[in-house]
């Protein structure tokens, strides 16, 4: 996926990356299947979506935990 000045706004787009930080480059690009954990990146801060158990919200689906982005890694390490 190619993100320019031209296509707009890159504020909505998300990358895929594969849990272990060691196959992240080799699975650029794989198809993804529906039961793998995924981590979802967002292209301009490069923070992923995260999800903090001390959050969470009842609706008519149950107990639904929310979204945000955060930086839960330390600066030296992945």
């Amino acid at each position: 996926m190619t993100v320019s000045a031209d296509s707009g706004s890159a504020d909505s787009v998300w990358f895929i990356d594969h849990v272990d930080p060691n196959y992240r480059f080799e699975h650029q690009g794989e198809v993804v299947q529906a039961s793998d954990p995924v981590l979802i990146r967002h292209v301009q801060t490069s923070k992923y979506l995260a999800a903090d158990n001390s959050f969470k919200v009842k609706n008519d689906f149950g107990t639904e935990l929310e979204m945000h982005c955060s930086q839960y890694s330390t600066f030296n390490k992945s």
